[in-house]
Order: structure tokens, then C-alpha cells, then sequence
């Protein structure tokens, strides 16, 4: 009786080969390197959205402060000299919150990320969307306080006001005026860094969403 052979049955490997694998790895990398650059171009785009929304709201407040005050709030603190070099910005904010709630609270300024705050105060204080008023337009001065005639380098930034700002003579014809500004995607505060005359350096996102210039809003 012949004998019956045995067959040996070898089992079926279910994993992947690492060929399989290598090209598994690539095809998510390629996918991350497409995606990821979308991404965050997107919620750059986003933060100068909200920034320029911010703004809009600002603007807002301070055109209706100016309505039941008759001027715009100021920049300088009186109680302390120059309020952008001994004070936090965000206690400019203060005549648009108290006591009458034009804002909630100062907005901070999405891209503000390295900025160092006065001494004593935290960097939240300071790292908020930059407020110049008309005070910040013309030379002040306070008692036992040395200062700097501001008028020569506000009267660049505000060229665009012919109407008010003497730029041949760097002089400041009248102070109903005022900017809001953001450090921007660059994260740092160049708006006067641009060619005279021309020398308020605005963002602009043509050269893409992370390039030099501010975002500035004027009184419009």
C-alpha cells in the first residue's frame, strides 16, 4: 500500500515588508510636507484677520470716546511720564474700560510674542496692540523728567495726513490723530522702517503671509 505523502503547508505572512513600510513613511511624509506649510499659512492669515477685526473695534471705541469727551483718549500717563517707556501698554487702555465699558479689556496683540514689559509688570500688560493718541504727537514735558521731542518722528509716520503733518518742517500742524498698531506676522516692530518718505512700512502680504511691516490702522 503506497504511502501517503504528508504536505507541509507554510502559513500565510499577514505583515508588511519594510519596503512596504519605507514607502508607507514617504507617501505620509510628502502629504505632511504639502499640508503643513497650508496650515499655517492659514492661521497666519487668520491672526491678521482677527488683528484687522480687532482694530475695527478699537476704532470704534475711540471715535465714541472722542463723541461724549470731545478728544481722544491719551497716550501719555501723566503720573509717570512717558507711558510707552514706563508703563505697560495696556494702561492706556484704561479711559476706554472704566467707567464707562467702551471694550471689555485691551486687546492683545496676536503676534507680539517677545516683547519685554517695564519693570514690574507682567508681559501680558504690554504685549497688547500699540495705541498712539495726540498726546504722543507733540512734545511734552514733565517735571524732573528728561524727554524727547516726538514731533519729527510721529510727523513721518502720519505723511499720509497732509492736511496735518508738515513733513518738510517735521512738525505737527494740529493733534487730531492717532494710530493703531501690530507687530505682524515678522513678529517685530519695524513701521519706521521704510524709505523717507515713505517711511511707515505697512504689512503687506503679497510677498507672503510672513513678511517685514506693520499691521497699521490711522484715523480715518
Amino acid at each position: 500500500m503506497p504511502l501517503k505523502q504528508s504536505i507541509i503547508r507554510r502559513p500565510v505572512s499577514t505583515a508588511f515588508t519594510l519596503i512596504e513600510l519605507l514607502i508607507v513613511v514617504a507617501i505620509i511624509a510628502i502629504l505632511a510636507a504639502i499640508a503643513v506649510p497650508n496650515f499655517l499659512e492659514a492661521q497666519t492669515r487668520s491672526k491678521v484677520s482677527r488683528t484687522l477685526a480687532d482694530m475695527r473695534s478699537l476704532t470704534t471705541a475711540l471715535e465714541t470716546y472722542r463723541i461724549d469727551y470731545n478728544r481722544y483718549m491719551p497716550t501719555l500717563d501723566p503720573d509717570s511720564g512717558f507711558a510707552f517707556t514706563h508703563t505697560p501698554r495696556i494702561k492706556n487702555y484704561r479711559y476706554l474700560t472704566t467707567p464707562v465699558a467702551y471694550i471689555t479689556s485691551a486687546f492683545p496683540d496676536v503676534f507680539n510674542t517677545n516683547e519685554s514689559a517695564p519693570s514690574g509688570f507682567s508681559e501680558a500688560e504690554q504685549r497688547v496692540l500699540i495705541y498712539w493718541g495726540p498726546d504722543f504727537l507733540i512734545e511734552r514735558s514733565y517735571p524732573g523728567v528728561s524727554y524727547v521731542d516726538n514731533r519729527p518722528r510721529t510727523a513721518i509716520i502720519f505723511q499720509e495726513f497732509p492736511q496735518v503733518v508738515d513733513a518738510g518742517n517735521n512738525t505737527v500742524k494740529q493733534d487730531e490723530l492717532w494710530a493703531l498698531l501690530s507687530y505682524s506676522p515678522d513678529q517685530d516692530f519695524d513701521v519706521l522702517d521704510g524709505p523717507f518718505p515713505q517711511s511707515v512700512q505697512q504689512y503687506d502680504p503679497t510677498n507672503g503671509t510672513v513678511s517685514d511691516g506693520d499691521v497699521v490702522r490711522f484715523r480715518e
